[in-house]
C-alpha cells in the first residue's frame, strides 16, 4: 500500500510475462503472473518469493498466459498455444493439465478465463466462446457463440448473457 507508506515490493520471474491480476482464492487474495511456460502465483501480505505453476514441456511458445481465473482450490489459465490449463493451488511446482482440448485444437487464439461464482468457466477459442461447468465430472465444453468469422478479441459476462467482440472489431454477438 503505497498510500500507506509500504515499500513498493520487486519481484524477480524466470521468463518475460504476459498478463497479471489480483485473484481471490478460497482464503487469501493472490497475485497472479501470467509467462510463456508458467504462472506464477503469490498470496498477497506475505513474504515469500512468487510459486511457478508449468504449462507442459515440449513446446517454444511465442506468446504467453494471457488470462487466469480461479475456482476452489484450482487455479486456470489460457495460452493460446496450450489451451485452457488447470493446477491445484496447494501443488506449486506442478505441470498443467490441459482441460477440454478438443474445444482449443487447431485456433490460433484462447483467451479470457473467467470463472463465475457457480463454477461455470468461460474463455475464447478461435471464433468461439465456450464454457465448461467445473462442477460436473467429466468436464465437457459447451459452445455458446455462433462461428464467427473472426477469433474473439473480447468478451464480457452478465448474468445472463455472454458478449464477444470478434476478428477486426466490426463483428459481435451477444447471448441473451
Amino acid at each position: 500500500d503505497v498510500d500507506a507508506g509500504k515499500p513498493i515490493e520487486r519481484f524477480r520471474f524466470e521468463e518475460p510475462l504476459r498478463s497479471a491480476r489480483v485473484l481471490r482464492a478460497p482464503d487469501q487474495e493472490i497475485l497472479v503472473a501470467g509467462g510463456k511456460r508458467s504462472v506464477f502465483v503469490r498470496p498477497l501480505g506475505e513474504d515469500r518469493p512468487p510459486s511457478p505453476y508449468h504449462f507442459p514441456t515440449g513446446k517454444k511458445p511465442k506468446g504467453g498466459t494471457n488470462s487466469a481465473a480461479v475456482y476452489g482450490d484450482y487455479l486456470f489459465a489460457t495460452h493460446s498455444e496450450f489451451g485452457v490449463a488447470r493446477w491445484k493451488l496447494s501443488e506449486p511446482g506442478s505441470i498443467a493439465t490441459l482441460i477440454c482440448p478438443e474445444a482449443t485444437a487447431g485456433n490460433q487464439t484462447t483467451r479470457g478465463v473467467t470463472v463465475t461464482p457457480e463454477g461455470r468457466l468461460y474463455f475464447a477459442s478461435g471464433p468461439s466462446v465456450f464454457s465448461i461447468d467445473l462442477t460436473r465430472e467429466p468436464l465437457s465444453p459447451v459452445q455458446h457463440m455462433p462461428q464467427a468469422q473472426g477469433a474473439v478479441t473480447a468478451r464480457a459476462l452478465g448474468k445472463a448473457l455472454v458478449c464477444a467482440s470478434c476478428g477486426d472489431g466490426q463483428e459481435g454477438s451477444v447471448v441473451a
